[in-house]
């Protein structure tokens, strides 16, 4: 018998238990407490004693694929996502965080299923649009990704990164001045995101608006002093006579 403190995310309190250390609950509670700390290898210990003992816990699969994930160990994460997923196949968040695994693997193919499934589970999910327009990009499908990223414009008017996906599509296909309007419109929902600057700077260089890209690079600098575009950004600059105000 052993006296243990845990948090309790239910209640989001410490709670005592007075129980023997091979009891599931403690053991879960302190592996959650983990990813709330953002301990990842300490909760993956957790989890996987509970799982190697065949110790039966809710949503135990889910939470070891957040700890795997955010490990960078994205395929192990998709493999406790298909566990997860058997046990409870009507969820939409399941197959989206899968598909999440299999994009951060490059299985792009792979994660478009998913976000398909979890779409169809949740015609409402715009993140799984966002998600699928990723993919879409990744593999050079620049006209489906627009459609995706359109679609989770429509369900959600103020998912910036929709809009900054939908430029970079724009972009590819050098519609420059589309590229600029929903970089724009990224940045007046999101004005502390640096990329948002960056790429609608990049827009307007591609247009030959050297000014305005000028002003949208000096502020991505001011947001974004250490980036690895910062160099970058600083040289060309200064090479076109352009102030570098940061």
């Amino acid at each position: 018998m052993a006296i243990i403190y845990v948090y309790n995310p239910a209640t989001n309190a410490m709670e005592t238990y007075i129980r023997g250390l091979n009891e599931p609950m403690p053991y879960n509670y302190r592996a959650l407490t983990y990813i709330k700390l953002k301990q990842y290898d300490k909760a993956l210990k957790d989890f996987d004693f509970l799982i190697a003992n065949e110790i039966p816990v809710p949503d135990i699969f889910s939470n070891r694929a957040i700890a795997n994930f955010f490990l960078k160990n994205f395929e192990d994460a998709a493999k406790d996502y298909t566990r997860a997923i058997h046990l409870n196949p009507n969820s939409s968040v399941l197959y989206y965080n899968r598909a999440n695994a299999y994009y951060n693997s490059k299985k792009y193919l792979d994660a478009i299923l998913d976000y398909d499934k979890a779409a169809e589970i949740e015609p409402k999910f715009a993140n799984a649009y966002l998600g699928r327009g990723n993919a879409n990009y990744a593999l050079g499908n620049f006209k489906e990704a627009i459609k995706d990223y359109s679609k989770a414009i429509t369900i959600n008017p103020r998912l910036y990164q929709a809009y900054i996906g939908r430029g970079n599509c724009f972009m590819k296909l050098r519609y420059y001045k589309k590229a600029q309007e929903d970089f724009t419109l990224a940045i007046e929902i999101k004005p502390d995101n640096p990329f948002g600057y960056l790429n609608r700077g990049s827009a307007f260089r591609a247009d030959n608006k050297f000014s305005d890209a000028a002003r949208d690079f000096n502020q991505f600098l001011k947001l974004a002093p250490a980036s690895n575009n910062s160099m970058q950004i600083r040289q060309w600059l200064k090479k076109n006579g352009l102030p570098v105000e940061a």
